[in-house]
């Protein structure tokens, strides 16, 4: 079990493998960077993707929807933004090392299942992160 939290709190208390303290806010950032190693290195479940998503990729977006308007336009920086949300550029934001980001989208990517639960930050801020 990996904690990600900016505190070390009793929500592992000992039980984790490992705790990765996060800048608080910054969860989206965080995901941003994870997706970007997911879909550069063809982690993500396509079937999955095209079947259950609305709004991934070109092909899932509703005809009226703007080009590039998807989120894999987003986070591969072919969005309105043109920034690519990369480990480093989650790094910066996250203050989670680069090599930790990467490591952990493809734990994530190769988990079979894989499991996220989202606690108590989601819920306790305004912005939701």
């Amino acid at each position: 079990m990996i904690v990600i939290d900016p505190r070390y709190t009793d929500t592992a208390a000992g039980r984790e493998d490992e705790w990765l303290p996060i800048r608080p806010g910054t969860d989206a950032a965080l995901v941003a960077g994870i997706a970007w190693v997911l879909i550069n290195e063809n982690l993500v479940d396509q079937p999955f993707l095209d079947k259950y998503c609305v709004g991934y990729d070109e092909k899932t977006l509703p005809a009226d929807a703007p080009k590039n308007g998807h989120y894999k336009a987003y986070i591969l920086g072919e969005g309105d933004d043109k920034t690519a949300k990369t480990p480093q550029w989650a790094s910066q934001i996250t203050g989670i090392p680069v090599d930790r980001i990467i490591k952990l989208a493809r734990e994530i990517g190769t988990a079979k299942p894989a499991y996220i639960c989202q606690g108590w930050g989601r819920n306790a801020r305004q912005t939701a992160s």
